[in-house]
Formats: structure tokens, C-alpha cells, sequence
């Protein structure tokens, strides 16, 4: 229903927003959504032929990629924002200082996570097989399940609201990287209000 098979890429603008623990609970707490702030385009590596032997191989790319970026952060936030810049190796620089000013906004309110959140389902939105500057090279779909996790205050109460989804979803973009464990960087999250992933 999303996926858009061997596009060539197409510059247009480029989002960033807050990983997602931090982006559900600080809606949460809130009410209102992250701001989110534009970034410009990554640099990226240059490429020849397919990056990818297949779409499914693609998706899993991407999802193994998502996975260890949502890990990471919530492992950041679970230790109570020491070490930020573990999120480096998973994102790009612009997703990455984001994603630290979330962590600092937290700490600040001396708020601590427990549990974890899981990836539960990844939909292809679209994959571009001959990118050349290896930026946007896959777009995806990802249901995040939060229900098992909760930010708790100094005192140890939950100031996460009783109506908090349990299940977010995000639409997320990556970048080819060398320097990444898994190849690709997460190079924009964001909100998803559309239907049929969760």
C-alpha cells in the first residue's frame, strides 16, 4: 500500500525529530508534539549498481538498523543520559543532536525510563536501489509498542499520562554510512499519523 518499487531519488525537504521514547513521552507528559526542525542533507558514501540484492533485503537493512537505534536510546535513557553520544553510531549528525537535546530536556526534568520499547512491525515505503550520494536510500514504516515502558520522576511516580498510545508509529529515512555497525544511519524520524502499520 506504501511502498514505492526502484525510485530514483528526489531531493525534497528533510525532517528530524525526536527518537522515538523520547518523541512518546515527552507527548505524553505534554500533550503536544515535538517540534520538529529542518536539516540538511547528509553527505553521503557514493555508490554503483544495487545496494541491496532485493526489497526484502532492503526492509531488513533498515529494520536491524531501527531496532539498534531505538535499543540505544533507550539504553542512554535507562542510564540516565550518560554517554549520549552512543547515538553517533546509529544516526546521522543532524538526528543525533536532536536526539541529545531529548535526553538532556529529561535529565532536566529528572525524569528516569524503565522498561523498553519494541519495533512490533516495519512496512517499505520506498527504496532506491542506484542512489548515487547514498543519502535516502530507504524510507520505512515502524510500529513502536511503548506499553511495556514509563518515565518515572525522583520520587518514583509515573508522570506518564493514562492515555498515552501504546503502539506509535514513525516514518523514518536512512543514509548509507561506513561508520555505522549496520551500514545505514537513521536520517530523520517522524511522527506518523497515517493508517495501517500498527
Amino acid at each position: 500500500m506504501f511502498y514505492r518499487r526502484g525510485m530514483t531519488s528526489i531531493p525534497r525537504p528533510r525532517t528530524v525529530a525526536f527518537t522515538a521514547v523520547t518523541a512518546v513521552f515527552l507527548l505524553a507528559i505534554s500533550g503536544c508534539t515535538p517540534e520538529q526542525s529542518s536539516a540538511p542533507t547528509a553527505a553521503g558514501s557514493t555508490h554503483e549498481g544495487p545496494l541491496f540484492a532485493t526489497d526484502e533485503m532492503a526492509l531488513e537493512a533498515a529494520r536491524v538498523t531501527y531496532a539498534t537505534f531505538i535499543d540505544t536510546a533507550n539504553q542512554i535513557m535507562v542510564e540516565g543520559g550518560s554517554f549520549p553520544e552512543r547515538i553517533d553510531e546509529i544516526a546521522t549528525p543532524e538526528v543525533a543532536k536532536v536526539e541529545k537535546d531529548g535526553f538532556q530536556s529529561l535529565v532536566e526534568r529528572k525524569l528516569t525510563l524503565s522498561g523498553q520499547s519494541t519495533v512490533r512491525e516495519s512496512v517499505l515505503q520506498s527504496y532506491y536501489p542506484r542512489s548515487t550520494d547514498g543519502t535516502r536510500v530507504i524510507s520505512a514504516y515502524f510500529c513502536v509498542d511503548v506499553s511495556g515502558v514509563s518515565l518515572v520522576d525522583g520520587g518514583g511516580t509515573s508522570v506518564v499520562k493514562s492515555t498515552r498510545p501504546d503502539m506509535s508509529t514513525f516514518e523514518t529515512e536512512f543514509d548509507l554510512a561506513s561508520d555505522s555497525p549496520t551500514g545505514l544511519k537513521v536520517a530523520a524520524n517522524n511522527p506518523w499519523g497515517g493508517e495501517g502499520i500498527c
